[in-house]
């Protein structure tokens, strides 16, 4: 049975100082994740609760590198065209992953034909999708559009049966990606960052940080072991 795939998922945590994306894949890399996650836009995009902090491309581009050197996937979830197209021109991820706010850019996305990591949330997704997503590889994660997702706005059934590859976790804590993994996951994103419960930026409030990811990736990994032994 293949390792459950971690991915660090550090999404705009670096408020768009290049010393701490390098933190936060640092992170990553030290806790043992398999990959690490970034999104990415042109510079002013707004994502309707603020306009997100911008890298400049050589940053992404030394990210990709470090990632290489570090034995570590890398992957972006793009918000817009102008991030695809950047991303496609300098060949910078394997594998692109679709935020649960995404899906318009699926026929895009779909044409690169690299593999796809898709976040569903009840009432997003639908048939022609689904026919868009068929026409490449592609995972779907269980996920949830609330920041944080408090334990009774999961649905238990979905996360523990055989529906779905993987869960994005947006609840704080651990034990809801541990039920996961018990109950089947094979891919397991969280997000990262470097300080928690920052006014205004909803996602430090159930990220981990490096410490705490660290432990997080360790105890994913025993669990594992414990869903071979006793063949869940």
């Amino acid at each position: 049975m293949k390792p459950v795939y971690m991915i660090a998922e550090a999404g705009v945590a670096h408020e768009g100082e290049p010393t701490s994306a390098l933190s936060l894949l640092d992170a990553a890399v030290r806790a043992g994740a398999d990959a690490f996650k970034i999104q990415y836009y042109c510079k002013g995009f707004d994502n309707g609760v603020r306009e997100l902090p911008f890298l400049q491309e050589h940053v992404i581009l030394r990210l990709k590198e470090l990632c290489d050197i570090n034995r570590i996937d890398f992957i972006v979830t793009p918000h817009d065209r102008w991030a695809i197209d950047f991303l496609e021109h300098h060949n910078l991820c394997e594998t692109y992953k679709v935020g649960h706010g995404d899906w318009d850019l699926l026929p895009v996305l779909v044409e690169t034909k690299k593999p796809l990591i898709i976040s569903w949330v009840n009432g997003l997704i639908t048939e022609r999708l689904m026919r868009l997503c068929r026409q490449v590889d592609y995972k779907l994660l269980y996920c949830t559009d609330k920041y944080p997702t408090q334990l009774w706005e999961i649905d238990y059934n979905a996360i523990v049966g055989n529906s779905f590859d993987g869960f994005s976790d947006h609840t704080e804590g651990d034990i809801v990606s541990f039920m996961a993994v018990l109950g089947g996951a094979d891919i397991i994103e969280k997000h990262i960052c470097l300080e928690k419960n920052v006014e205004g930026r909803r996602d430090t409030t159930f990220a981990f940080l490096p410490d705490e990811l660290k432990e997080f990736v360790e105890s994913i990994r025993i669990l594992q072991n414990v869903r071979t032994t006793i063949k869940i």
